[in-house]
């Protein structure tokens, strides 16, 4: 799958979104696993219950990080007009 600067590939954006989830719960941050209980190496485990259990709103809403959104470098800004 490739990524566009001109548009956006919902497939892409999905499957960047479960490597994440993965990512975060194979190698919880510290505070993740005090405040979470989180376990490392559950990544997998965490992609299945997320595939189950979330709609796609859902699933963007909750797991679409601000560190994702920057890395793949989703929000442009422009100024228009005179404004």
């Amino acid at each position: 799958m490739q990524h566009s600067r001109h548009s956006l590939n919902p497939y892409y954006l999905g499957l960047k979104i479960f490597e994440d989830i993965e990512k975060h719960w194979n190698n919880p941050a510290p505070e993740e696993k005090e405040r979470h209980g989180q376990v490392p190496g559950r990544g997998r485990k965490k992609i299945f219950e997320v595939r189950e259990n979330d709609a796609d709103i859902s699933f963007i809403r909750n797991y679409l990080t601000k560190d994702l959104v920057n890395e793949l470098d989703l929000y442009v800004f422009e100024k228009k007009g005179p404004e």
